[in-house]
């Protein structure tokens, strides 16, 4: 049988003993990472010369020079800690060769042995080696075995109940490497355990360096994981630490206590034994990542004596919002808020800036299943170095899996320009939320969060550019963004219901049940509603008509359609939208009535519309307007044919003022 190891993204096989790779379906294959450029130099310059090598001894002997097992080890440990400096989660747990290693074991139960947690617990010694590693360099200066090499024959357990089917040999290496941060180098030994098995050779554990700042540093992290119940944020304060302990030169009786600590609260002790600059210097160095109210902040800024609490951010029952603001593109509201802050509402999406935000629309290159441009409603926030953003993007219904998996491929490479990428996944009202992070060598971060719903074709990115010491205000900014559950007027069978015509006075007055929109007609008209939602259709037509009377040489009709759409769909309805629109119903009037019409830009009703009108001496006059109502996120459009009324009957078109949405 087949069972999927997800830390592996792989599939084994319980019968034949073989792994095989994850066939994940894909619109477009992503490039393959080029992972030598995020190499540190002084690393490639090692691989280089090592394929140099190779490549000169076949030449000389013009036949294929097979590697000694030596040298397939010493390739083994360059490309390890290559990874490691590069941040390559992946490199680090593909080399392990748990699964592979797994599969040449027999089991009582007939089956390969579960190695899911063996892969889990992999992975997060992994994570916990890249944040320790994060910003260094390695240069290896030598690699030994100070023990013999340990043999596990054919028939020894290998794991409860499972038996080897082949020999395995174990090594413990004690590598030798110059560490580089920022200026400072330090020469460490770390301790690197592989396996070798059928010829080939397994890292089965991340390097772990032995004694120094390092060490120290590790010891704090898994005992923070544990005690502080959250490894992320633990594991996220392994580069100050390192860096503080390095740069400060802590004493060896401090970095001695630290290794050897069994809980969190014996870091104190050790802490308390630094001077008092320096823990000054390192209490500084961790807050800009402890602002949290959290218990697990908690517990890890008591590390450093005489921490003091973040300062409590006003509580959102206390915050009060003044008058709303309708901005100038999109169905979007901002509400000024008594903490100095703007709160962005629409139907479907909200967010808290910092401070009021800009609002821009882009056209994107890509195009909807009906050929019309996708473009990126950007709200801004921009304040010297940090900037806020947040990109809102109609795709049209019913996105597959291949197109998102397309799109996280794309935004991470964007953000692996910046450095290391961590990535992340949440849940945020029932939708993932897929998170992409990264920091350059001035500590400043990038961040980005994409929530995609689906169903209905459009999604949220939250995009944050913090310096350092200002992550905080890019927390507070994420956890502010949401996707809503916008009403589907495709799901209520009531919409546009009511829609009828009274009389005020001589006129004939078009409207619905609460006003939204009223015309007046110069004739009596009737109503039909169109509700088909399998063809994405809500939708009203009145026609206003005059009979053609004795003496008389045509008939007149004003048509009214009203369409509504989905709140989210009136993304795709911006600058650009409204002109592909405008040019489809130009050349609609021309298909079906067989008149030419020209095109000119106007406003009716107070918004902005596109009015059509046949040339001087056709045989049918035909005069047409389109406007678009962004927050009733209704489409009207009035077309007469032969009516001198129509222009009157179209300016008297009113919407009602809209409500503001918080």
């Amino acid at each position: 049988m087949l069972r999927f190891f997800p830390q592996l993204d792989q599939w084994g096989c319980d019968q034949c003993r073989q792994m095989f790779p994850k066939d994940l379906p894909r619109a477009v294959a992503p490039p393959k990472q080029q992972q030598w450029r995020k190499l540190p130099f002084i690393v490639i310059g090692a691989l280089i010369v090592a394929a140099g090598g190779v490549v000169a001894a076949l030449k000389l002997f013009g036949g294929s020079a097979k590697p000694s097992a030596t040298e397939l080890r010493d390739e083994l440990v360059r490309q390890t800690f290559a990874s490691l400096a590069s941040g390559d989660h992946g490199g680090l747990v593909s080399r392990s060769g748990l699964g592979n290693i797994m599969a040449h074991a027999s089991c009582a139960n007939g089956e390969m042995p579960d190695v899911s947690k063996d892969l889990s617990d992999f992975s997060e010694q992994v994570d916990r080696a890249i944040a320790r590693a994060k910003g260094a360099t390695f240069e290896i200066v030598s690699i030994d075995e100070p023990e013999p090499a340990k043999r596990l024959a054919k028939g020894d357990e290998l794991a409860k109940g499972c038996k080897l089917d082949i020999e395995l040999v174990q090594h413990q290496l004690a590598v030798k490497v110059k560490i580089t941060r920022d200026k400072p180098t330090t020469e460490a030994i770390a301790k690197l355990a592989l396996v070798e098995l059928k010829g080939k050779i397994y890292a089965i554990s991340p390097p772990l360096v032995a004694g120094g700042c390092d060490a120290a540093v590790a010891r704090i992290a898994l005992v923070g994981a544990r005690d502080a119940q959250d490894a992320d944020l633990a594991s996220s304060l392994q580069p100050a630490l390192i860096l503080q302990c390095e740069s400060e030169k802590w004493p060896a009786p401090v970095v001695d206590c630290l290794a050897k600590v069994t809980g969190l609260t014996e870091v104190p002790g050790c802490i308390a034994k630094l001077a008092g600059d320096q823990q000054s210097k390192l209490r500084d160095a961790l807050a800009a990542q402890l602002t949290a109210q959290t218990p697990a902040a908690t517990a890890l800024r008591a590390i450093v004596p005489g921490a003091a609490p973040p300062t409590p951010a006003t509580s959102d029952a206390a915050i009060t919002l003044g008058k709303p603001e309708a901005a100038e593109l999109g169905d979007f509201w901002l509400w000024p808020r008594s903490d100095g802050k703007y709160l962005v509402a629409s139907p479907y999406a909200e967010v808290v800036f910092p401070h009021k935000p800009t609002i821009a629309v882009v056209n994107t290159p890509l195009k909807r299943g009906d050929g019309t441009t996708v473009e990126d409603f950007q709200l801004n926030d921009v304040q010297g170095d940090l900037r806020l953003q947040v990109e809102l993007i109609s795709n049209g219904y019913g996105l597959k899996d291949p197109d998102i998996a397309k799109s996280m491929d794309n935004m991470r490479q964007q953000v692996a320009k910046v450095g290391t990428v961590t990535e992340s996944k949440r849940d945020d009202r029932g939708l993932t939320v897929y998170g992409f992070a990264a920091t350059d060598k001035a500590n400043a971060m990038l961040r980005v969060e994409t929530r995609v719903d689906r169903a209905r074709g459009f999604s949220m990115s939250a995009t944050a550019v913090t310096p350092s010491g200002q992550a905080a205000i890019g927390d507070a900014f994420f956890a502010s963004a949401h996707l809503r559950h916008a009403p589907d007027p495709l799901k209520d069978a009531s919409t546009l219901e009511g829609v009828r015509i009274r009389k005020a006075g001589k006129k004939l007055v078009a409207h619905d049940k609460t006003d939204s929109f009223t015309i007046e007609l110069p004739w009596t008209a009737t109503v039909e509603r169109k509700f088909k939602p399998d063809l994405f259709m809500v939708g009203v037509v009145i026609k206003s008509h005059k009979s053609r009377r004795p003496g008389e040489e045509k008939e007149g009709e004003i048509r009214l359609l009203v369409d509504e759409f989905g709140s989210w769909d009136g993304l795709g309805f911006g600058p650009t939208g409204r002109v592909e629109l405008a040019n489809r119903v130009k050349a609609s009037l021309k298909s079906e009535l067989g008149e030419a019409v020209d095109l000119t830009d106007t406003v009716l009703a107070g918004l902005p519309a596109s009015r059509f009108e046949s040339k001087k001496g056709a045989a049918k006059k035909i005069e047409a307007w389109s406007v678009w109502n962004r927050f009733q996120h209704r489409l009207y459009q009035i077309l007469c044919v032969d009516a001198p009324q129509c222009e009157a009957s179209a300016k008297s078109l009113r919407f009602a003022d809209p409500a503001p949405v918080n």
